[in-house]
């Protein structure tokens, strides 16, 4: 696995490796500072994968044993000690919706976590693919947390195990944007009850199971997907400037597993409360509150982060772009979830990756009836889409 980027703790090798870890770095970049260029999207030509394409061909994406000798992780303040009552009593005790929860986290919970997804009635289409999405990869423990009555029937209906949570976001809208940044509400009740959340957006499609691969390392408060596409991009680059600086690619805020400890209870109730006061998009509040120091009168959540291998838990552009023009790859590789979040067409290129990895079958409805391949399979289904926007013809 790759090192560990501490957010207020940052894990750190013996100072014999500082030179090593400095000079992997750049190899990484496979540029110099010259050659990076000025410009802050020079970055954006980079397409370096030899550490993550190397590591999932040989060993799939099951989580690896930490190296040796290098930097190990802090030991993480958990809310619940192995031997406490799950879901956490005085949590549960503390209103109506608390207690509904820790009783759906008795039936739904597997080893104290979940995979969460908040969704609204706006998006039955894409909730419906992304539901059987998870019961092909054998994600039992999913939960869907319904805002509204009509999200409530459609997912009991789907057999999914539902929280109903009546939140409304600032403003009052319930487009993509709004109804996503009420996730840290949602996120701070289901940590203050002592339970691990992997939490993921409706628009990403599992292929594999994150729990039981596993492909979690939990040794990070946070454990996330990133926007990046290639090991730079991913896992980092120093920046060449007249200070020292590691830049990277954002960190996702509809793919990332939290675990139960008092640091991310800390860091969600802070962006809950964002959430309510600033028109703020909740992925720069995600990423700024993951990586920002200490602030006047903002104390560090102190939370420890690790990104997760971005070809293991893909973003749409390293899927649409990268992967499916690997023969060796495509053919060899089955990631544990794609994400469509890099393209407009979100519901039709999920259903296309649905028939590259579960197949069409006579109870699923890939936009063209029940059991009927996708509309583009004549095209070539995930090939037939342009890695930019659109069709390629």
């Amino acid at each position: 696995g790759r090192g560990l980027f501490g957010g207020g703790h940052v894990a750190t090798a013996a100072a014999s490796r500082d030179e090593e870890a400095e000079v992997a770095l750049e190899q990484r970049a496979g540029v110099d500072a010259a050659a990076m260029g000025p410009g802050p999207n020079d970055i954006l030509r980079s397409a370096l994968f030899s550490e993550a394409r190397e590591a999932v061909l040989e060993r799939g994406c099951r989580a690896q044993p930490r190296d040796e000798g290098s930097a190990a992780p802090r030991p993480l303040n958990d809310i619940l000690q192995p031997g406490d009552a799950f879901p956490k009593p005085s949590a549960c005790a503390a209103d109506e919706n608390m207690r509904a929860l820790c009783e759906l986290l008795k039936e739904a919970a597997i080893g104290r976590e979940v995979l969460a997804a908040v969704s609204n009635k706006n998006i039955f289409a894409m909730l419906g693919t992304f539901l059987v999405g998870c019961a092909r990869a054998n994600i039992s423990n999913a939960v869907v947390v319904a805002l509204d009555d009509a999200t409530a029937q459609f997912a009991r209906g789907k057999g999914a195990h539902t929280y109903v949570r009546k939140l409304v976001a600032r403003g009052g809208s319930t487009d993509n944007h709004a109804t996503s940044g009420l996730k840290f509400a949602v996120l701070h009740e289901f940590l203050s009850a002592g339970c691990s959340v992997l939490l993921s957006d409706v628009d990403v499609l599992w292929m594999q199971n994150p729990f039981t691969l596993p492909s979690l390392y939990r040794d990070a408060d946070v454990e996330g997907m990133t926007d990046g596409w290639d090991d730079v991009t991913a896992y980092g680059y120093e920046w060449p400037s007249h200070t020292r600086s590691l830049r990277l690619g954002a960190r996702n805020s509809g793919l990332f597993y939290v675990r139960a400890t008092v640091e991310a209870v800390r860091m969600m109730a802070r962006l809950k409360g964002r959430m309510q006061r600033e028109a703020v998009w909740d992925q720069t509040a995600y990423n700024e509150e993951m990586w920002w120091a200490a602030l006047p009168r903002e104390p560090a959540h102190g939370i420890a982060a690790r990104v997760m291998n971005y070809l293991c838990h893909m973003n749409s552009k390293t899927f649409f772009r990268y992967m499916r023009e690997d023969d060796q790859l495509l053919a060899r590789h089955r990631p544990v979830s794609l994400h469509i979040n890099y393209h407009p067409e979100k519901l039709p290129r999920m259903e296309d990756a649905f028939a590259r990895y579960h197949g069409a079958a006579p109870d699923v409805d890939l936009g063209n009836g029940l059991g009927r391949p996708t509309k583009r399979a004549a095209q070539g289904g995930i090939h037939a889409w342009h890695w930019g926007v659109g069709l390629k013809a």
